[in-house]
């Protein structure tokens, strides 16, 4: 069974969605990660925050929100611990590599001076995103 949720489930996703620019376009769906109950190629944006920690198998996660992407789709992927984001650096490395990414975050987007004065617990945060290839030729 598919449950859409219209709003999103806590400040911090909140925040993250307003950060991305995508707050009057979002949709959060609760669901299983590792089988996501979308069609491929359906979404325009994939938003996680904080969800691969929890994840068991996050290749499969990856490749998930991957698959549900329209080509010149965007995905974003915020991260609290170096071997998490590690693997999201990878993983959009070789996408890029291989024509599945058109474009990925060269740098990692860090909370600023001001987020981890409002919120300390933000310091280890970091924000990788990656685009779609329209077409595995497409990439970059």
């Amino acid at each position: 069974e598919q449950r859409h949720v219209h709003q999103t489930v806590d400040d911090g996703a909140a925040a993250l969605t307003r950060r991305v620019g995508l707050s009057d376009r979002v949709r959060v769906l609760e669901g299983n990660v590792m089988e996501v109950p979308l069609p491929d190629a359906g979404m325009d944006v994939v938003i996680s925050q904080e969800a691969l920690l929890h994840v068991p198998d996050k290749a499969r996660a990856l490749a998930e929100a991957h698959r549900v992407l329209k080509p010149g789709g965007r995905v974003a992927i915020l991260t609290f611990h170096s071997g998490e984001d590690r693997r999201v650096k990878k993983s959009f490395e070789a996408g890029l590599r291989d024509g599945s990414y058109a474009d990925i975050a060269r740098e990692v987007i860090r909370p600023t001076p001001e987020e981890r004065h409002d919120n300390p617990r933000s310091s280890s945060a970091k924000l990788r995103w990656a685009i779609k290839a329209e077409s595995q030729t497409d990439a970059v």
